[in-house]
């Protein structure tokens, strides 16, 4: 088994926390995406990609784009109660490039399928989230809506993820009692889960962190800012390394409340942000993809945690839908009672990322 304090791929962590800049810059809302999913989806289209288009993706992903893939693969390999499919959809219309679609054959858990895009749009629609919810195992039932998928559509390709963490060492449901949560609209009561033991954590000048364990190669980082702020900043890249860095064996009692977490975005303004913009356009280069000329349209996004005593659920699942392009000693007190980061990782990835500034309770 693998250690805890093991750390994700250095090129993923710093596509992970550009991206959640660029998706809540302000760091004020209550927020959970999965950077391995985006990146599951992004990472095969720049495979395709080409000329600006791929340039403008590997400034964002990180210019050796198969040792980012490598680390995706390898964090959901020999995962117990993790679950993961790749999925493409493809018209007729948009025939695949032989090479590149022999790759995505050959990947683990990968499919390509045909979808008639221009006669059934709305049955294409259930069809790939029917394909999203069992993975997700319900959890994600309707990533695309009406209208996601139009007539002009030629192709979608889905990413959905699905994982269960337990914790090496479960919180008592005993010692879970209400205590005061200082969110940005007031303080309130939350169910807040207490445990004390040994635990990785960490102090830096901005930071103080806490590892919890899970079975399975799974850890979960709770990030709480030092200073005693409503508000919280995105975390940066040089953050992390320095909190992997600091990081040691501790003796630390620790409350965190149960909460959970849905979010749903169209992330095309936050990739616009980070420099992925020709994609979008009608210069777009996916010609490694197919040999009509194609531009991602949109790339929808989902996310839902939640974590309790017992450990965490997760689900996410990311769709980029391309259409016609026009042209080609005494313990640590950590009690996380105000707005917090969370990072959910599985060896060289960060499988969910988010802010945590009001917990709803999942058992309520």
């Amino acid at each position: 088994m693998r250690k805890p304090d093991a750390t994700p791929h250095p090129e993923h962590v710093e596509f992970a926390t550009r991206l959640g800049a660029a998706i809540d810059p302000g760091g004020q809302r209550d927020l959970v995406w999965s950077p391995y999913s985006v990146a599951a989806a992004l990472t095969l289209i720049t495979v395709g990609a080409g000329g600006t288009t791929r340039a403008e993706l590997e400034s964002l992903l990180g210019h050796d784009v198969a040792a980012h893939l490598s680390a995706l693969d390898d964090a959901v390999q020999d995962g117990a109660e993790l679950t993961t499919n790749t999925g493409l959809w493809v018209s007729a219309d948009a025939p695949l490039v032989p090479d590149f679609a022999t790759r995505m054959r050959r990947r683990p858990d990968t499919g390509v399928h045909n979808a008639d895009f221009r006669e059934d749009p709305a049955g294409a629609i259930r069809t790939i989230n029917a394909d999203v919810s069992a993975t997700t195992r319900g959890l994600i039932p309707r990533l695309l809506a009406s209208g996601d998928v139009t007539p002009d559509t030629l192709a979608v390709l889905v990413n959905a993820l699905w994982v269960r963490m337990r914790w090496a060492v479960p919180f008592r449901q005993a010692k879970t009692r209400t205590r005061p949560f200082h969110s940005p609209t007031g303080t309130h009561g939350v169910a807040m889960m207490h445990r004390q033991g040994r635990l990785g954590h960490a102090r830096t000048g901005h930071w103080q962190m806490v590892t919890l364990p899970g079975q399975d190669d799974l850890a979960m980082d709770v990030i709480l800012p030092r200073e005693a702020s409503l508000s919280t900043r995105p975390l940066t890249t040089r953050d992390l390394e320095e909190l992997a860095r600091a990081r040691r064996a501790t003796e630390v009692r620790l409350a965190l409340p149960r909460f959970d977490l849905t979010w749903k975005a169209r992330l095309t303004s936050a990739l616009d942000a980070c420099g992925v913009r020709s994609a979008f356009g009608p210069t777009a280069d996916l010609s490694g993809i197919s040999t009509t000329p194609l531009r991602l349209d949109q790339v929808i996004h989902e996310a839902k945690l939640t974590v309790d005593e017992e450990g965490a659920v997760g689900a996410a699942a990311t769709a980029a839908v391309a259409t016609l392009a026009a042209a080609v000693g005494s313990p640590v007190e950590f009690t996380a009672d105000r707005p917090f980061h969370f990072v959910l990782r599985r060896r060289g990835a960060i499988l969910f990322l988010g802010t945590v500034t009001d917990p709803k309770d999942p058992a309520a």
